[in-house]
């Protein structure tokens, strides 16, 4: 395995690794119009109104896979992110002009999920392809906390333009255009480099890899396993914010727009913290992560007020910075600099596709609970303790070969 050189981090100037973040800024644009749902059920009475936030992440899956197994193979990464980020605002921004037809707004949306595919996985990969170690745990973390900031401005946006009109909400995505004028300076990964002698690779070998790198499959299973579980259940509570707060009084688009900005706030704060996080309580980061989504889950159930309930959002927020950039950094222990692209592709794609089947998920949970609103909730719940137990008895963190260990 080719040693990534220690002095990457220098290389890359205030530029690039701005650049770099610019692409976990557009990471949640898909929230931008969680807090209009209630509005946009109003305005397709008779449609799946659930489409318009779902069915992007059909074409995400697909085309994160795509731009994974192509990206500095068979295109840059700049190109990827360039056309990616132009479909972004195309896709985003045309509903607000073309407010007649359910299905021209379906078509819109499928464009947009098309732009955010092609970008999804390039950040974490490009983090993974020039850092290792604690530096690229922070880096994960300072990700997670930019996607959050953007998702804060996405969200507040699209809530306080939805009470305009439910059109308006698209003009949300107007924020892209930051994104669209950084990926000039956006940097290749590094160029692969035999170790010098006596500069071996700092990387621990996990157990039970091979030489033909057949031993990070497990973890990327591990770790796509556990993101595609949270956006499976957690996608619906967020998609559905607005209506949970308008059933029970507690507010309309505004509030659930104001609990779903302080959701990724909650996130930022730890997503900064992350790497230090990590590197302390290792796989207890995720038994902590799977215990405060719980925690959130469990808070929505009961809270009565708009406080209590965007309370309960900031802690599923702090549960959202742990374990997804967790099951990234566990997933870049193992695997080998050149091939980060693709296995973040497949992290990414996997996530995408626990949103996508959010709908039926939900139509599940109507049939055996006669409603789908609160069962989410519960099911969340029940879910993040479970995990929290599994974690708890099993570290998925690498542990290196007996002859590595006797060196230390």
């Amino acid at each position: 395995m080719a040693a990534k050189s220690t002095d990457s981090a220098q290389k890359l100037s205030p530029l690039q690794v701005a650049s770099l973040m610019g692409l976990f800024f557009t990471a949640m644009g898909v929230a931008a119009i969680s807090p209009a749902m209630a509005k946009l059920a109003e305005r397709f009475t008779g449609y799946d109104y659930a489409l318009i936030s779902t069915l992007p992440t059909l074409f995400i899956v697909p085309t994160t896979l795509w731009a994974g197994s192509a990206a500095g193979k068979r295109v840059r990464y700049k190109t990827l992110s360039t056309m990616g980020i132009l479909l972004f605002l195309v896709g985003g921004l045309t509903p607000f002009f073309l407010t007649e037809s359910f299905y021209v707004l379906l078509t819109c949306r499928a464009v947009f999920g098309i732009g955010v595919g092609l970008r999804a996985s390039l950040g974490n990969a490009l983090v993974i392809a020039w850092y290792s170690g604690k530096r690229q745990a922070d880096m994960l973390g300072y990700g997670t906390l930019v996607t959050n900031l953007g998702g804060i401005l996405f969200q507040l946006a699209g809530g306080a333009l939805a009470e305009v009109a439910w059109n308006y909400t698209f003009l949300a995505y107007l924020f892209g255009v930051l994104s669209l004028l950084l990926v000039f300076f956006q940097p290749e990964p590094p160029e692969e480099r035999a170790p010098l002698p006596g500069k071996e690779s700092t990387r621990p070998e996990p157990e039970g890899a091979t030489e033909e790198g057949r031993g990070f499959w497990r973890p990327i299973l591990l770790a796509a396993g556990l993101l595609f579980l949270y956006q499976l259940l957690t996608y619906p509570i967020m998609m559905n914010m607005s209506l949970l707060f308008e059933d029970k009084g507690a507010g309309g688009a505004s509030a659930a727009a104001l609990a779903l900005s302080l959701y990724t706030a909650g996130g930022c704060g730890v997503g900064f913290l992350f790497g230090k996080v990590f590197h302390r309580l290792g796989r207890f980061t995720l038994v902590l992560g799977c215990l405060l989504a719980a925690l959130g889950g469990w808070g929505l159930c009961l809270g009565a007020s708009a406080f209590l309930m965007t309370c309960s959002c900031v802690v599923m927020g702090m549960a959202s910075s742990l374990l997804t950039p967790g099951a990234y950094a566990i997933m870049g222990m193992y695997v080998p600099p050149g091939k980060s692209a693709l296995c973040v592709s497949i992290l990414m794609g996997v996530s995408n596709l626990g949103g996508f089947l959010c709908p039926f998920y939900l139509r599940l949970l109507t049939a055996l609970f006669r409603e789908a609103l609160y069962s989410a909730l519960y099911t969340a719940t029940a879910a993040g303790l479970l995990l929290a137990a599994v974690f708890l008895l099993w570290d998925p963190l690498p542990r290196a070969k007996a002859g590595e260990r006797s060196k230390h």
